[in-house]
């Protein structure tokens, strides 16, 4: 139970923010050398970014970026007392061998230029340290890079020189780490690592196209090897996994036409003498639908398993002349058949300017599919597999409805095109399984899965007895379901209760208790935390089970057992999260927080045995007076038992009289233990308001449908009143 606080009696009005106030503001009682937190106190506080850890999980990159002034990059070995030091560092990346750490670098701000339409963008500087040694190198004016897999290669892009130029390349070097050697390649305007082999794919995009093409060049020989040349303007580069592929789009903007005219380059066998090139030129293909070009908007992705490459189509525009464009009438015209509303249609303008539609090329069979239409403008094309699955909202678009989401859903053969109704109505799609196999989605309340082999629909919270549905959504729609924790191996999903999760048999059958009895038991929420994210399916030891006690507020991770409770590794009553894992190391990293305790960074193994705080982003925390929370329970009006989080100022002592803000919205007692970091928004910060004598009430709400006034007021008054009752 919460401790009794002598408060003071007032009426509460329901607005957003709110203030009780029984006296004049109090003095404030703190330690004798902290003071009150002010605004001019701002500009000091930091948060924390550019967290990455090294593959080998030797070293932490993070960065202290206040609210005022330069960021500080940091990158720190764990074990040892290595620390490297850079202003306003970013996009820290760690080579595949841990030897290596890059990120650029941006000027301070008194040696910035001030940006303006006339002066170039600042130039960042690229900085390369050998963790091995220590040594640095820096070269300025570079506008990417990328580590090869087996990190010996870099490859770094530089500025353009002439940013006015039409065309788009600039120097590209690709340096050999470990010999020091680097070649260099100009005109570059795009490249790209295989993922596992030193193979650099490049364009060339020059002044008068010279020397425009694809090319590759083999790392460790450096070879060059041309794939594909002309005037054509290439772009789009996309390499598959395994057994090196690679596409990319090569084309030309012809006169009066307002998009390019493109055609695909497919490129295999990169490991033979001669790699072989196909271009699939859409002119040459009678199927390809007519009055659309490949938009290079959409760009080229292969699947996953390497038999497809994704595209997007583009419906081709003639040009309108300067002359003409101005005569044009500067008015909006809406009618009254639109599915959206003239003012949504100017928000999505770019967006639809954008938009492609989605297609499928195999390279076995040199055909092209096109997936999507005006009807069904979205589908989701899996990874592996025979099937996509297309959202078709034509039939629902001029039906106001309180979500706007309803679509059928159809399987689509992405050999043949042809497709096949899988359910009608839906709002709540849930996605496919990884192998391309089954699809989830909710309906009904219920959770349903698909076999998109047979389309046979099997009702999942029928066949196990389970509730997979939100029953606390309380806005005027369908309710969602919990949600899909991960997909496993033998046609079976993990899915998310309120309380648990459950491994459930996609055709049906006895599910397993990932966490055994545990959540609903304690009413704990427990959730997946993936510790591979490579993996594309979840097992009992890839995963960490976050753990969130609904009354207690206490936080931190389960390791599964299932069949049984999960074992507890690190839950106190803090707020946990943000873990993340060494990808081939035995170490991870999180934040812990309080509302005294700012989220700095802690390491540990995945075991989280003997925690280190290895962050310390505001020590000047110790020179002002903080408040803390304390919970407060209640029963509304309607026999909701509810709780709020109470901020008591700092210095509080009992007996005595404090004013009172109220700040509410839906539930707020879930943020017990969230740090109050003192940041220039609109927002109020409870941290100031507990620093300068205030007590900070922030209750859960309830909302009944079509009544939210009269929700939100029937809890704040018993919150209140809960809070006068202690004392």
């Amino acid at each position: 139970m919460t401790r009794p606080l002598p408060l003071c009696t007032a009426a509460v009005s329901p607005l957003v923010l709110s203030a009780v106030l029984c006296t004049a503001l109090p003095t404030l009682l703190s330690a004798q050398e902290q003071r009150p937190l002010r605004l001019e106190d701002y500009g000091a506080w930091n948060r924390i970014t550019e967290v990455a850890l090294s593959a080998d999980g030797r070293w932490l990159s993070y960065a202290h970026s206040p609210n005022e002034g330069d960021a500080t990059l940091f990158v720190r070995e764990f074990d040892g007392t290595a620390s490297y030091e850079t202003v306003n560092g970013s996009e820290v990346a760690f080579s595949g061998d841990g030897r290596w750490a890059a990120f650029l670098a941006s000027p301070p701000e008194e040696e910035a230029d001030e940006p303006s339409e006339e002066r170039a963008p600042v130039a960042r500087t690229l900085h390369v340290i050998d963790l091995r040694t220590g040594d640095r190198t820096a070269d300025v004016g570079v506008r990417s890079f990328a580590f090869s897999d087996d990190g010996r290669f870099l490859a770094l892009h530089k500025d353009r020189r002439d940013r006015e130029a039409e065309h788009t390349g600039s120097d590209l070097l690709l340096r050999d780490l470990e010999a020091g050697t680097s070649l260099s390649f100009g005109n570059v305007a795009e490249y790209a690592f295989h993922e596992e082999r030193s193979y650099l794919a490049y364009v060339v995009d020059a002044d008068g196209t010279a020397g425009n093409g694809l090319y590759v060049v083999e790392a460790p020989t450096g070879r060059i090897r041309p794939l594909a040349t002309g005037d054509d303007r290439f772009e789009d580069l996309s390499w598959s996994e395994g057994d090196p592929r690679l596409t990319a789009l090569r084309g030309s903007t012809e006169d009066g036409d307002v998009h390019r005219t493109n055609r695909l380059i497919v490129a295999t066998g990169l490991d033979a003498e001669r790699p072989a090139v196909v271009t699939y030129d859409p002119s040459e293909d009678g199927d390809f639908p007519s009055g659309f070009v490949l938009s290079e908007q959409a760009g080229t992705r292969w699947t996953e398993d390497g038999t497809r490459v994704l595209v997007g189509l583009d419906l081709q525009e003639a040009e309108i002349d300067d002359e003409e464009e101005d005569d044009q009438p500067d008015v909006d015209v809406w009618h009254w058949a639109d599915h959206r509303l003239q003012s949504v249609q100017r928000v999505q303008a770019d967006a639809d300017r954008r938009f492609t539609y989605s297609a499928v090329y195999n390279p076995a069979t040199n055909a092209l599919v096109r997936l999507a239409t005006d009807d069904m403008p979205r589908v989701d094309v899996p990874d592996r597999g025979r099937w996509a699955v297309g959202r078709r909202d034509a039939p629902y678009r001029g039906i106001l409805t309180e979500d706007g989401n309803r679509a059928d859903y159809v399987r689509i053969d992405l050999d043949s095109g042809e497709e096949s109704l899988i359910a009608e109505d839906v709002r709540r799609p849930m996605g496919a399984s990884p192998d391309g196999r089954w699809w989830l989605f909710a309906k009904d309340e219920a959770v349903y899965s698909v076999d998109l082999n047979t389309l046979e629909v099997t009702n999942l919270s029928a066949a196990t007895g389970l509730d997979f549905i939100d029953r606390e959504f309380d806005r005027i729609t369908e309710k969602p379901a919990h949600g899909v924790a991960g997909w496993m191996e033998g046609d079976r999903v993990l899915l998310n209760s309120r309380w648990d999760l459950w491994a459930v048999p996609l055709a049906g059958g006895e599910p397993q208790a990932f966490t055994g009895a545990a959540g609903e038991r304690d009413q704990v929420r427990f959730r997946a935390t993936r510790l591979d994210t490579e993996s594309d399916w979840v097992t009992a030891d890839n995963v960490l089970l976050s753990a969130y006690g609904e009354w207690t507020k206490k936080s931190g991770y389960f390791r599964p057992r299932p069949g049984q409770d999960p074992e507890p590794l690190l839950f106190e009553d803090e707020m946990i999260r943000d873990l993340t894992k060494a990808a081939e190391a035995d170490r991870v990293v999180f934040t812990r927080q309080t509302f005294e305790r700012f989220p700095d960074y802690w390491a540990a193994d995945s075991r989280l045995r003997n925690p280190e705080r290895v962050t310390d982003a505001n020590p000047q925390i110790a020179e002002f007076a903080w408040g803390r929370r304390v919970l407060v329970d209640y029963v509304d009006e309607r026999g909701n038992e509810l709780q709020a989080t109470l901020a008591l100022p700092a210095g509080y002592e009992e007996g005595r009289r404090y004013p009172m803000i109220i700040y509410f919205y839906e539930k707020m007692s879930q943020r017990h233990h969230e740090f109050s970091r003192p940041v220039y928004d609109d927002r109020p910060h409870m941290s100031t308001y507990a620093s300068n004598g205030y007590l900070v009430l922030m209750p859960d709400i309830i909302y009944e449908p079509g009544r939210p006034g009269s929700s939100a007021l029937d809890d704040v008054t018993a919150a209140t009143q809960a809070v006068i009752d202690l004392g």
